[in-house]
């Protein structure tokens, strides 16, 4: 019919000349970048008025891609657990990627190391945790990666990066001896703890491996009580109680992953106001679920 012609000639013309308009314009329209995705080199260079900070179990696999995307995402401070490769070789590989960064923690190379990756924004105000009494924290079994963050115009506090292995009680004891000593200072502690402060709420219902009695009588989840630690997490969204998360396996089977921490000592209570939390998924792949805490600062810019 003519109507149906007259449309055949229209789609036509429609198409060739948007086939003239991209071989006039090939290779001179750029992507519009994405805000999230600037570069890490970028994020070096402007003001800095919130500190974020993430955690990851990695699962022994090669640290170098979680790495890349949490700088990627804006992390500063990444405590990775499970870290099987030794820290000569990982910092050797940090430096050769993004000049400027740090870590802090050891690992012997094989089992499960506890390690804090430090962006180069931050770097320079990043120092290992040291003690007259204590000398350096270091770890214990690989379980402790600790430093001290001093940025201008706000109160130094500690950052402790731990992993505690859901079979080792014995680690666990040694870990509450080393860090009881700074429960009363500014810190914060964060990672993979392996611990569910209620039975009724772990859906692995594992019990003894689940269960750490020294962080249990230690925890405060709510505001209606006051012990030495606080759950960020909890405390910020006290509507959900859950410690697990469902995921699928990469055999296609369902499972429970276990919540990370991120706990603060009762001298960062001015903290929770302003400071955003949040559970992450397992974009790298992680038996843990990441989480990820955001705290404002007064601006500063890199040096």
């Amino acid at each position: 019919s003519p109507l149906g012609h007259r449309t055949n000639v229209s789609l036509e013309r429609t198409r060739l000349a948007i086939q003239k308009t991209n071989h006039l314009f090939r290779g001179t329209i750029k992507r519009k970048a994405i805000a999230n995705q600037r570069s890490w080199r970028h994020s070096t260079e402007s003001p800095v008025s919130n500190l974020v900070f993430r955690t990851h179990n990695i699962g022994k696999k090669k640290p170098l891609p979680y790495i890349i995307h949490h700088f990627k995402e804006g992390t500063h401070l990444l405590a990775l657990q499970e870290v099987n490769m030794c820290t000569q070789e990982l910092s050797r590989m940090l430096l050769s990627t993004f000049p400027g960064a740090t870590l802090f923690g050891h690992t012997n190379g094989r089992s499960n190391g506890s390690v804090l990756i430090i962006h180069p924004t931050l770097a320079p105000f990043v120092k290992p945790l040291t003690c007259p009494n204590l000398g350096t924290i270091g770890n214990v079994s690989e379980c402790i990666a600790a430093a001290t963050i001093t940025i201008p115009r706000e109160p130094a506090f500690h950052v402790f990066g731990i992993y505690i292995c859901g079979h080792d009680a014995r680690a666990r004891e040694q870990v509450a001896i080393k860090i009881t000593p700074w429960l009363s200072t500014p810190a914060v502690f964060m990672g993979d703890m392996n611990h569910v402060q209620s039975h009724v709420l772990d859906s692995f219902g594992q019990r003894d491996m689940a269960n750490w009695p020294w962080l249990r009588s230690q925890l405060s989840t709510t505001d209606r009580t006051r012990h030495t630690l606080l759950d960020f997490y909890r405390l910020k969204k006290p509507l959900d109680t859950s410690l697990t998360r469902p995921q699928i396996a990469q055999d296609g089977t369902a499972k429970g992953s276990r919540i990370d921490y991120i706990l603060g000592s009762v001298h960062t209570r001015s903290w929770l106001p302003s400071l955003q939390i949040s559970i992450q998924y397992n974009q790298m792949g992680s038996d843990h679920r990441p989480v990820e805490l955001i705290k404002p600062i007064q601006p500063f810019t890199p040096p």
